[in-house]
């Protein structure tokens, strides 16, 4: 199998002007590089859009023309005997439906693929989805058809069944199956009075299938075909189209199969698009949760712009966390584009010399990677030197994501894989086949179908090192599509001006969430968090710190939790639990010390893990924990110390005095106004002994002989049973001190 892939421009096409343009971009290309230093690309893979418009003929011819070109001129110059150029198209991209109704432009995509067929391209539709309508008919114009059995695969009724073809459109299908498929069994999809019969012998023409009255006509020997009898249109699946002759006789479930049977790399793989609105979004610095909440939110607002084709630049590696579970969940979302679009969207990978290690996982999720020539695909050594423990979940996270995006998943498993040897082999017997197998797999082969084994092309990677390619190398292979100079050399590779090409750039809540996780912005809110929340409990009831605490605890957590994801919401849990066990030892259990010091640790241990982002794992994780933690120790240090200050000073302060629940202020403090007058019935109280009726935390209820009176203990906590005295009055408010 050839692993090159075809230089693939995007073309915007608006008559005739336009589609000139296009063709001199496209030509331009032809004097490229090959992608393979032994061959040209083998052919090209296009994905048609849901809705097949007047301008699809003309962009299909466009993406061919360069490619085809190219591969003619180096089979000549190389006196390279390979087969034709191919052309598969996949009719239903993502398994979505293709019912268009255009005849004309069914009709114009038909004769430009008959047109390339009679020029020597071999073309192929693939269907794995539901054909219908006048979409049928550039599907019959491919040389061959194939079908999934699973998803269920289907093409047919071309008219509603209430209604019939056009007479001038009948002309068209019949064109299109003379000599390839038996007649009646093409009208039956838009005439659902005619019954299909099988003959015996075949009709003199060679067909089997006749319509059940030119086989009565013509006395033939014949049979009903089952499911093709009057009173419906036919809508072929793959059992039925297989046993017809209508399609190939094995099912490609997925495209990854439907390419290999073809013979051609994912490289080839070009979504042929209406029209072209692009967007830039820059993936830079850090691969985190607030790099992934960026990204997502930008592209999601690229989508609301109606973009439709994706220029993701990659200038980000993994950080002092090593994330790369975080860039496998941006991945996952990258990938899941196409399918949340009403229509087809390309995702193009631009690689920079800036982007390393996992940032590989956000290349293997687009449609197209293009590398900037100094540019870098893997390079994990570094990251595995730090955390060699994950070195095999690597492996297999790499392998899954390659084989979902049917890109080769033996040289993405090896960017995290030293051990093994990698070379590039052919089979050695039975048609030509290139795959990459590891020195054992080519040496060993139990393969059936390649009984006498394979013979090395050449080294891929050496055993003992992880594999690490550069722009040409993973062209070579089939990772990457084109090498780019430069950014405006690769908005040249996809027909588009970089002046029309919309940067998605930050909004406020990105700006916001960065400055709230700077580390000075961090410690600044912790530590008046804490400040407030104490001063809080010291005076219940004064509100405005509280309301300042909250507003800095949801400020911090939030921000982190744009950084770290999942790992906020353990965090938070452990603050609050924290939060709860200092306020038991506070108000209900004083003196015990367990509360107090366990919510002290979980309080602090909650703050420090949401800023370090995942459970410490290793003696390296713990230390960078215990270095998160330091900051946070020390700004709760601080944090007690200015609350006890502002408890002990703040009578004395203007305004914030009010905060104080006190009646009135006090005589001689500020001279704002008399004290209450003291209360007949308490009067007498003054130095009486009591005992703690209820608990004083601190107010409460004491009994004085068989009074009951409120009062305020000074000290704090108070046990029910403890004798008490009674050392102020003022106003309403008693004070008494235990004895």
């Amino acid at each position: 199998m050839l692993k090159a892939a075809p230089r693939r421009a995007f073309v915007r096409i608006a008559g005739l002007p336009a589609l000139a343009a296009a063709f001199a971009v496209l030509c331009g290309l032809v004097a490229a590089p090959s992608a393979r230093a032994d061959a040209a690309p083998a052919g090209l893979t296009v994905q048609l859009p849901p809705v097949i418009t007047t301008d699809t003929a003309a962009r299909l011819r466009a993406a061919v023309y360069a490619p085809q070109k190219r591969y003619e001129a180096e089979r000549q110059r190389n006196g390279d005997k390979s087969g034709p150029f191919k052309l598969l198209c996949d009719f239903t991209p993502e398994g979505r439906p293709n019912a268009t109704d255009d005849f004309g432009a069914c009709s114009d995509l038909a004769e430009v693929i008959r047109d390339l067929q009679e020029k020597g391209v071999q073309t192929r539709a693939y269907v794995h989805g539901e054909v219908s309508r006048q979409a049928v008919l550039p599907v019959l114009a491919c040389g061959e058809i194939v079908l999934s059995a699973d998803p269920p695969a289907r093409f047919g009724r071309i008219v509603d069944p209430d209604r019939t073809l056009a007479v001038f459109e009948r002309p068209a299908y019949e064109a299109m199956a003379k000599g390839r498929f038996p007649l009646a069994l093409v009208r039956k999809m838009y005439d659902k009075d005619l019954a299909v019969v099988q003959v015996f012998p075949a009709a003199k023409n060679g067909d089997r299938y006749l319509d059940a009255r030119e086989a009565a006509d013509a006395r033939l020997n014949a049979e009903p075909v089952a499911d093709l009898g009057p009173g419906a249109l036919a809508f072929y699946d793959f059992a039925q189209a297989k046993a017809l002759g209508l399609c190939l006789p094995d099912a490609e479930n997925t495209l990854a199969d439907a390419l290999e049977d073809f013979k051609l790399p994912r490289s080839s793989i070009f979504p042929l698009l209406d029209h072209t609105t692009a967007c830039l979004v820059v993936a830079h610095g850090d691969v985190n949760g607030q790099l992934k909440e960026d990204v997502e939110r930008r592209l999601n607002r690229a989508l609301g712009d109606k973009a439709n084709v994706l220029i993701l630049r990659l200038e980000c590696a993994a950080g002092e966390s090593g994330d790369d579970r975080t860039a496998r969940d941006l991945a996952q979302f990258i990938a899941g584009l196409k399918d949340r679009a009403d229509k087809p969207v390309k995702t193009i990978a631009y690689v920079t010399p800036s982007s390393r290690d996992v940032a590989v996982f956000l290349a293997l999720a687009c449609d197209q990677i293009v590398m900037q020539k100094d540019a870098h695909l893997g390079d994990f050594d570094n990251y595995l030197k730090a955390y060699p423990d994950r070195a095999q979940d690597l492996r297999k996270e790499l392998r899954e994501t390659a084989e979902r995006e049917f890109y080769p998943p033996l040289l993405a498993e090896a960017m995290a894989d030293r051990d093994d040897r990698i070379v590039e082999a052919e089979s050695t017997e039975g048609p030509s086949e290139v795959r990459f197998l590891t020195e054992q797999e080519m040496n060993d082969d139990p393969k059936s179908d390649h009984p006498h084994g394979w013979r090395s092309k050449g080294e891929v990677k050496p055993a003992g090192k992880y594999l690490t390619l550069n722009a040409e190398d993973a062209r070579k292979y089939g990772l990457a599509q084109d090498v780019a100079a430069n950014y405006e050399d690769l908005c040249a590779m996809e027909g588009v001006n970089p002046t029309e090409v919309t940067l998605i750039d930050a909004d406020w809540l990105n700006a916001l969430a960065e400055f709230l996780c700077n580390p000075w912005t961090t410690f600044i809110l912790v530590t008046l968090g804490v400040t407030c929340l104490i001063i809080e409990l010291k005076m219940p009831g004064a509100s405005l710190p509280g309301v300042i605490a909250a507003v800095c605890f949801v400020l911090f957590f939030w921000s982190q939790s744009q950084l770290h994801g999942q790992i906020t919401w353990l965090a938070l849990l452990l603050f609050l639990l924290g939060l709860i066990l200092i306020g038991i030892e506070v108000f209900i259990l004083p003196g015990t010390g367990v509360c107090g010091i366990s919510g002290a640790l979980l309080t602090v241990g909650g703050l420090a893990l949401v800023t370090f982002g995942h459970l410490p794992q290793t003696t390296e994780d713990w230390m960078g924990f215990g270095k998160k933690l330091g900051p946070f120790a020390i700004g709760i240090l601080v944090a007690f110390g200015l609350a006890f200050t502002a408890v002990r000073y703040l009578k004395h302060i203007p305004f914030l005095n009010r905060l104080m629940l006190k009646p009135q202020t006090e005589d001689g403090e500020d001279g704002e106004g008399a004290p209450e007058p003291i209360r007949p019935e308490l009067a007498s109280l003054l130095g009486a002994i009591g005992v703690a009726a209820t608990p004083l935390r601190p107010a409460g209820k004491t009994q004085f002989g068989d009074q009951f009176v409120d009062v305020v203990a000074e000290g704090g906590y108070v046990q029910p049973g403890t004798r008490v005295q009674v050392i102020e009055i003022e106003g309403n408010r008693v004070v008494v001190k235990v004895v």
